[in-house]
């Protein structure tokens, strides 16, 4: 048995060692993941050092923080993709 890839020559079974099927990309689940990180640390941060009002400045930076953790993950997930395994050899 041998596996052709497109434009690759064919590879003999004793030279394949695992065999994957690339999925879509990550982008969507690491940005929800980024968000909610972000905002729980800038929520933290915004608890711990406001005295006064904290209301309005837990928001914003809780908001702000989700932003930037949802950046973080959408630029981490666009590179990575998911990955079923298909064949491993013994």
């Amino acid at each position: 048995m041998q596996l052709t890839l497109q434009g690759k020559p064919p590879a003999v079974r004793d030279q394949i060692r695992k065999v994957e099927q690339l999925g879509s990309t990550r982008t969507g689940k690491l940005a929800k993941w980024g968000f909610l990180i972000g905002a729980v640390t800038g929520a933290s941060l915004a608890y711990a050092s406001v005295e006064g009002s904290k209301g309005p400045w837990v928001l914003g930076q809780s908001v702000g923080w989700g932003a930037i953790g949802a950046l973080i993950g959408a630029i981490e997930g666009r590179q990575s993709r998911e990955r079923v395994l298909i064949y491993r050899s013994p």
